[in-house]
C-alpha cells in the first residue's frame, strides 16, 4: 500500500501499521478501518466497533480486492478515467444523434420520392385511359373506311349505285398522337384526300362518283367548289 494517498490507521485506537508490524487491519463495509485487537473487543457482537452495524470486513493486503484496492487509489487517477469515460459516452451519443438525424431526413426524402411516384402512376393512368381513347377512335375510323372501301368494291364489280347515305357517319380523323387536338380543318382535309381515291375509282370505270354528299363535320366546305 504505498501509493496510499492518506495514513492507515485504526479508526477505534489510531494505532498505524508499521512495516514490522503484524497487526492485520481490515476495512469494513460501513468503511471504517479497524485493528485486529479493536476487532476481537467486539467479536462476541459481531459488530464494528467504530458505528455498531453489523460488521464484514475485508483484510487489507497487497492481494486485496480491486475494488477494495481502489479506496487507497490517488483519486486523480480516476478522474481522468472518468474524463475519457465521459468523453467516449458523450462521443457516441452525439453519434446516435447524427444517425437519427440521417435517418429521419433519408424517410424524409423516400416520402417526397414517393409523392413522386404517385403522382407518375396518376399520370401515367390518365395518359393510359386517353390511349384506349385514342385506339378506339382509330378503331371506328379504319372500320369505316374498310366499310367504304368494301362497299364502293362491290358496287363497281356489280356495276350498282352506290350511295354512302347507307353508312354511319365518318368518324373524325384521329390524331396522330394523344397530347396533339385533330382541328376540323384536319378533318375536312383527310376527307377530301379519301373521297378523291374514290372518286378516282369512280371515273377509271366510267361512272359518276356518289360522293357528292357533304359529310358531317365538314359545314365548311362545298364539294362543289373543288376541282377533282
Amino acid at each position: 500500500m504505498e501509493s496510499v494517498m492518506f495514513r492507515v490507521h485504526c479508526n477505534k485506537c489510531y494505532q498505524r501499521p508499521d512495516a514490522e508490524s503484524t497487526v492485520p487491519f481490515y476495512l469494513s463495509r460501513c468503511h471504517h478501518i479497524l485493528c485486529n485487537f479493536c476487532l476481537n473487543e467486539t467479536a462476541p457482537d459481531k459488530k464494528c466497533a467504530v458505528c455498531e452495524q453489523p460488521f464484514r470486513g475485508v483484510l487489507l493486503t497487497q492481494d486485496m480486492p480491486t475494488n477494495v484496492a481502489n479506496y487507497f487509489e490517488d483519486p486523480k487517477r480516476f478522474l481522468n478515467l472518468y474524463r475519457s469515460i465521459c468523453k467516449f459516452q458523450a462521443d457516441q451519443r452525439a453519434s446516435d444523434d447524427r444517425g437519427f438525424l440521417l435517418t429521419i431526413k433519408k424517410f424524409e426524402e423516400m416520402q417526397r420520392q414517393h409523392a413522386a411516384y404517385h403522382k407518375m402512376e396518376a399520370q401515367f393512368k390518365d395518359q393510359i385511359t386517353l390511349e384506349k381513347g385514342r385506339l378506339e377512335h382509330i378503331r371506328n375510323y379504319n372500320a369505316y373506311y374498310e366499310q367504304v372501301t368494301a362497299d364502293l368494291e362491290r358496287s363497281i364489280a356489280e356495276d350498282s349505285f352506290f350511295s354512302l347515305d347507307d353508312l354511319e357517319d365518318r368518324p373524325t380523323t384521329p390524331p396522330t398522337d394523344s397530347s396533339s387536338d385533330s382541328n376540323e380543318s384536319e378533318n375536312t382535309q383527310d376527307t377530301f384526300d379519301l373521297d378523291m381515291e374514290m372518286k378516282l375509282a369512280y371515273k377509271k370505270n366510267g361512272r359518276e362518283s356518289p360522293l357528292t354528299i357533304v359529310r358531317p363535320r365538314t359545314p365548311s366546305i362545298d364539294h362543289e367548289d373543288l376541282n377533282f
